[in-house]
């Protein structure tokens, strides 16, 4: 092996752990609430929020998954 990549190898793998700088967001649904009764083909109205301690709401994207 080339000297220069087995010196490159050594210096690049530490056992420094990783370190967060971000906080993870929250997402809370807030409708439909538990107990609400959900009927098959009548429209629903989902309502959530996003919250991250680093970044304001207008920084936020979020995607709404329903189904398969």
């Amino acid at each position: 092996m080339n000297p220069r990549l087995s010196a490159l190898l050594l210096v690049g793998c530490t056992d420094q752990a990783l370190v967060r700088f971000n906080a993870e967001p929250e997402a809370t649904i807030l409708a439909p609430v538990t107990g609400d009764v959900v009927i098959e083909g009548q429209t629903l109205a989902l309502r959530g929020q996003a919250a991250d301690a680093n970044d304001g709401a207008k920084e936020l994207a979020t995607t709404w998954f329903a189904g398969d």
